[in-house]
């Protein structure tokens, strides 16, 4: 049940980092400096990604102290997957903003001739070719 364990909490740890490091970018595309996107990236999101790990955790941590053959069966699986999460939400807050700082560059904005959405592009960048083109 380990290897069950690490199966659940696979989506999970990747889950919060993603969460993470979307609204960082997105703060990014509207034109902020990376440290100030950093910080609001992940002021916004810290919230929700530490309730949701915690509720998480508070389901599975329980499985650890049932007592008998069943709490023998479910131990690991309840200690795995409460330690998964556990390190996925501190990865999540902490190595994941210093890694966008480093490696994440604002996109480039350049203006276009023409002013209508295309299907392929974000509100985020119609507002920047917007404000470009004026």
């Amino acid at each position: 049940l380990t290897l069950a364990a690490i199966t659940i909490a696979i989506g999970r740890v990747v889950d919060d980092s993603i969460v993470v490091l979307e609204n960082i970018r997105r703060h990014m595309d509207y034109g902020k400096e990376r440290m100030a996107a950093v910080k609001d990236g992940v002021r916004e999101v810290a919230t929700a990604v530490a309730s949701s790990s915690v509720a998480t955790i508070a389901v599975f941590l329980p499985l650890a102290f049932v007592g008998g053959m069943v709490g023998e069966l479910f131990m690991p699986f309840a200690v795995t997957s409460s330690l998964a999460l556990g390190g996925s939400l501190i990865i999540a807050l902490t190595i994941t903003p210093v890694l966008c700082y480093w490696f994440l560059r604002p996109a480039p904005c350049t203006p276009v001739s023409y002013t209508h959405l295309r299907a392929h592009e974000t509100p985020e960048h119609l507002v920047c070719r917007l404000l470009l083109e004026k």
